[in-house]
């Protein structure tokens, strides 16, 4: 087996035979925890792992070897977190990413950003700088609309695409020539970083390399994800609205609520 055909048994056995369960924590954290709708985290394809056994129960003991990309020696990676399928273009699923809503919220609470809450699927299984996390069919969806919204964390793309946007998170600030290229298919890229310096240099970096890269800065808090939350959900919207459409991409800044 691989990450890929591991991941399609785990979930397809986990949404045939434990859907509740599945609902019930994943509605929990959507609400409780990231103050989005559950819908969201469905569109996504997300599970929750509560415990050691749960991948191993439901994709079978195959998933247990080291390679698979759910165990090491014979412990659970993912317990506790909710996990997203990294997709390549077509789809396979290539690696892992987790979300634990326990460091999260400590993280929260305490302000204290360096605590790590995503984890990745491990380098020798998978080259996490390869890859955008863009959904379902998003790829392709970005190439026949001809834009996609590039932002860094996963929550913030996820977002964005409820509100019904393209949008892709690179998961970091890195940036690969294997991301360069597959950007390079799409139209118009949006960009809308980080406030910080890895996110200011990361724009930089992107419009260097890209001459189709504008950028959205919104100055209100540490991500569009926040800003959406705090308020600004509406001058979001139709700020992006009008740098999808504009005949000339121009950089905006967001200034107000709407």
């Amino acid at each position: 087996m691989s990450i890929s055909s591991t991941w399609k048994s785990l979930y397809n056995n986990v949404i045939q035979n434990d859907y509740n369960s599945q609902q019930y924590y994943l509605k929990l954290i959507a609400e409780q925890v990231r103050n989005i709708p559950l819908e969201y985290l469905m569109k996504e394809q997300a599970l929750f792992i509560p415990n050691d056994d749960y991948v191993s129960v439901f994709a079978g003991d195959s998933a247990l070897f080291d390679e698979n990309g759910f165990y090491y020696g014979g412990t659970s990676i993912w317990s506790d977190n909710v996990i997203f399928p990294i997709r390549s273009l077509n789809n396979d699923a290539q690696g892992i990413a987790g979300f634990n809503p326990r460091l999260y919220l400590y993280a929260r609470e305490t302000q204290d950003y360096s605590v790590h809450y995503y984890s990745y699927s491990t380098k020798n299984l998978f080259s996490k700088g390869d890859y955008l996390f863009w959904g379902i069919d998003g790829f392709q969806k970005a190439y026949r609309d001809g834009y996609v919204i590039l932002v860094d964390g996963i929550f913030d793309a996820i977002q964005l695409r409820g509100l019904g946007f393209n949008a892709a998170a690179l998961m970091g600030s890195t940036l690969t020539e294997s991301i360069i290229a597959q950007l390079r298919f799409i139209k118009r890229i949006i960009v809308i970083s980080d406030n910080d310096d890895a996110g200011m240099k990361l724009e930089q970096k992107l419009k260097r390399y890209l001459k189709c890269c504008v950028a959205l800065h919104q100055g209100f808090d540490k991500d569009v994800d926040g800003a959406i939350k705090s308020g600004y959900d509406i001058s979001i919207i139709n700020e992006l609205r009008i740098m999808i459409n504009e005949p000339v991409a121009l950089d905006h800044t967001l200034k107000n609520r709407y």
